[in-house]
């Protein structure tokens, strides 16, 4: 069996939660959730892990921006600990890397996943329009609220 079988197998044992999903809504969640790659150099990754991965990248995905185009993840050892390296691409914004180690895989990846998200938090609220317009400093500086420059 390849790995793209062994994809496909833990795509169809997914529980599916809430009504059931229309045949197109279906075919957009298995592209987009095949479209997350997890890697591991000299690491056994296991079934969960993987699983674990693709949620997790999902989740943060939807939650800032909606819809994905790629995602990576690369697990590796380095001496004692793993090294996890997490890159989103995300429609037209510039790919988002995140990059931790830990004793646990879990946790490197827990915590590269979490230096992702704050990045694509930062890039949504610099996209948003809401922010409240910022007065001049030098205008502030000089106290001319009330009163015209000189001219």
């Amino acid at each position: 069996m390849g790995p793209l079988a062994g994809d496909v197998k833990i795509l169809m044992e997914l529980p599916q939660s809430g009504a059931a999903m229309t045949s197109e809504a279906e075919m957009s969640h298995q592209t987009t959730y095949n479209s997350v790659s997890v890697e591991g150099a000299n690491v056994h990754l296991g079934n969960g892990l993987p699983v674990h991965a693709r949620e997790s990248i999902q989740r943060v995905a939807s939650k800032y921006f909606g819809q994905m185009s790629s995602a990576s993840v690369h697990f590796g050892r380095e001496g004692n600990d793993f090294r996890c390296v997490v890159t989103m691409h995300m429609g037209s914004l510039p790919m988002k890397c995140g990059e931790a180690t830990s004793k646990d895989i879990y946790a490197a990846f827990d915590a590269a996943v979490a230096k992702v998200a704050k990045q694509l938090r930062r890039a949504k609220r610099a996209l948003r329009d809401d922010h409240p317009v910022r007065t001049d400093k030098g205008m502030v500086l000089r106290g001319g609220f009330g009163r015209r420059p000189f001219t």
